[in-house]
C-alpha cells in the first residue's frame, strides 16, 4: 500500500478504524450490545412486580414506593490501552513496519474484545449479584435465585440456572428445559428460548456439540467424539453453538444463551480508536491504541444456564 509523506499515518489510522468498524465477534448472536454514552457508570434495574406496589388509598397522591436495593445494579466503565513507540530509525529501513503493527494492534484489540465476555462466563460460577430476595447475593448461575410465588412483592422461592452435568444429549435438553420453566420475579413464566438459542463451549466439546446441534439424529449416549446416534430425529438441530478458544478455566463448563433475552451484555459506548504520529522526543513513530468496554451480566439473569462440570 502506497502513502504520501504528508496523509500516510491518517490514511493507515482510518483504514484501521474501518476494519474495527466491521469486525463481528463471535459472541455476537448471544449478546446485547450497550452503547450508552454520557457516563462512565450505568444504574440498571431488574423488573420489579406490580404486587409490590401499595394499594391506592383513594386520596389525590400515590403513595412513595421504594425501589429494593436487591433489584438494583451499578455498572462501571472499564478502559484499556497500549502504547508502543518506533524508532526513526527502524522505520526508514523498513517501510511496512508501522503497517504490521498497526495489524498487530487490531488483533490484540479483538482478542480483548473475544476474552472479556468468554472470562464473563467462565467467571458465572463465582461472580456474585443479587439472588432478588431481600440483599442476599448468589452465584450467577446457581440455585438461588429468588421469586414470588403468592403475588405479595416479596421473593420467597427459589429456581435455578446452573447444572454440573457433562455436554450430553440429556445434558443440552435440561438446560433448554431450565430455561423454558424460569420465570421472572413476580413467578410468572417469561416464554424464554423459544427462539434462537446458543451453545457455548471450549474445544474440548467441539465434536459432541456439532452432533447435538447439527445431527439430523439424536445422539443417544456418549460425551466423547465417539458417541453415537439413534434413528430418532434431532429435536435440538439448529441450535447454535460457539467453540471459543478463549474458555480455557475448565474446558468441560459449557454455557446456553437465549439470543433474544440474553442477559450477557457489553458495555461499549465508543469504537476502538488507533492514532499513529510522529514523535519529536524521541524521533520516532507512536501508535496509541484505546477501547473502552465492559462485559457483565445483567441482573436477574434471565436467558442464562450455565454447566459447572467437575473434572
Amino acid at each position: 500500500m502506497a502513502y504520501s509523506g504528508s496523509d500516510k499515518y491518517q490514511s493507515l489510522s482510518a483504514e484501521w478504524g474501518q476494519a474495527i468498524s466491521q469486525y463481528q465477534p463471535t459472541w455476537t448472536n448471544f449478546v446485547d450490545l450497550v452503547t450508552d454514552t454520557g457516563s462512565t457508570t450505568q444504574v440498571r434495574f431488574a423488573d420489579a412486580p406490580v404486587a409490590s406496589l401499595n394499594s391506592w388509598d383513594g386520596s389525590t397522591a400515590i403513595t412513595q414506593a421504594t425501589y429494593q436495593s436487591s433489584h438494583e445494579q451499578t455498572v462501571t466503565l472499564a478502559g484499556a490501552a497500549s502504547r508502543l513507540v518506533l524508532n526513526d530509525i527502524d522505520v526508514r529501513m523498513d517501510s511496512g513496519l508501522v503497517e504490521r503493527k498497526a495489524s498487530a494492534l487490531l488483533e490484540a484489540v479483538q482478542a480483548t474484545v473475544e476474552t472479556q465476555v468468554y472470562s464473563l462466563l467462565e467467571s458465572t460460577f463465582t461472580s456474585t449479584m443479587s439472588n432478588g430476595v431481600g440483599s442476599a447475593v448468589t452465584e450467577i448461575c446457581s440455585n438461588s435465585h429468588g421469586y414470588d410465588s403468592n403475588n405479595d412483592g416479596t421473593g420467597d422461592a427459589y429456581q435455578s440456572n446452573a447444572l454440573t452435568t457433562a455436554l450430553s444429549y440429556d445434558g443440552l435438553n435440561t438446560a433448554l428445559e431450565k430455561g423454558h420453566k424460569w420465570k421472572n420475579f413476580a413467578g410468572e413464566p417469561m416464554g424464554l428460548f423459544r427462539g434462537n438459542s446458543t451453545l457455548i463451549v471450549s474445544p474440548k466439546n467441539r465434536a459432541v456439540a456439532a452432533k447435538l446441534c447439527d445431527s439430523a439424529n439424536i445422539l443417544a449416549s456418549g460425551t466423547t467424539s465417539s458417541a453415537v446416534f439413534m434413528g430418532s430425529t434431532n429435536p435440538n438441530q439448529g441450535v447454535k453453538y460457539i467453540v471459543s478458544s478463549h474458555l480455557t478455566a475448565d474446558d468441560d463448563d459449557w454455557w446456553l444463551l437465549d439470543n433474544q433475552n440474553t442477559p450477557v451484555k457489553v458495555w461499549m459506548p465508543f469504537a476502538p480508536k488507533l492514532t499513529i504520529s510522529s514523535d519529536q522526543n524521541t524521533h520516532g513513530v507512536e501508535l496509541c491504541c484505546s477501547i473502552w468496554l465492559k462485559a457483565f451480566v445483567e441482573c436477574p439473569p434471565n436467558g442464562i444456564i450455565g454447566a459447572n462440570v467437575a473434572g
